[in-house]
């Protein structure tokens, strides 16, 4: 695992967890977590990741020292789709939202929601991703938050992002989402929303993505 993100370097913050997580595979290649310095060493690796160390490492280890973490200095230059397509796999999010609209006919309207969101630590890779798309934009998911989010809302960009992405790069169960959020596209594309038919349509698609999926099984 550790050759293949040496070859595939992650690109959000997650980074700096692996530089630690590979220091401590390295002490223990040579034995050193066998030592009272070694095991120290390693708790106060440790003691740097995000859940930090537990009540009972505390007791356990109170003379541990904190290791410096390393600069987060990711290569973001060797972003490509197929790096964007397995980091959506795992925190992209592709939404159909049905909004109540009392001046459209049918009273609803649709709008189609590609989003990235991450903690406000990994900010700079979700500002590249909107400069690497050329499209789409960065915003603060929530004043009382630290986490933004990569935006993208534009209809004629969503399409535009779709020609980028082919669905069979996309894996998992957000594949099955990309592929309902696709659906979806094409029948705003084809003004479909405005009737009944397209309506029901979108209204089923969305009630079956995402957390609230139920069928795994690709059509």
């Amino acid at each position: 695992m550790q050759t293949h993100f040496l070859n595939y370097p992650l690109l959000t913050y997650k980074l700096v967890y692996f530089h630690l997580w590979s220091i401590v595979l390295e002490t223990m290649g040579k034995g050193e977590h066998l030592s009272s310095y070694g095991l120290l060493k390693i708790v106060g690796i440790k003691a740097q990741f995000k859940m930090g160390l537990s009540k009972l490492l505390l007791a356990s280890f109170p003379s541990y020292t904190p290791t410096i973490r390393p600069d987060f200095d990711p290569n973001l230059s060797s972003m490509n789709i197929s790096w964007l397509c397995g980091f959506m796999s795992a925190d992209g999010h592709f939404g159909l939202r049905i909004r109540k609209h009392s001046k459209l006919t049918l009273g609803f309207n649709f709008e189609p929601v590609i989003s990235i969101s991450q903690d406000g630590i990994s900010l700079i890779t979700l500002e590249y991703i909107a400069k690497f798309l050329g499209m789409g934009k960065v915003i603060k998911d929530s004043p009382n938050r630290t986490t933004y989010m990569y935006y993208l809302a534009s209809l004629k960009n969503i399409n535009h992002f779709i020609n980028k992405i082919e669905v069979t790069d996309i894996i998992g169960q957000k594949a099955l989402d990309f592929a309902d959020f696709c659906k979806g596209i094409e029948i705003i594309n084809s003004k479909g929303h405005f009737t009944q038919e397209g309506l029901n349509e979108l209204k089923t698609l969305s009630s079956q993505m995402n957390a609230k999926r139920t069928n795994f099984e690709k059509n």
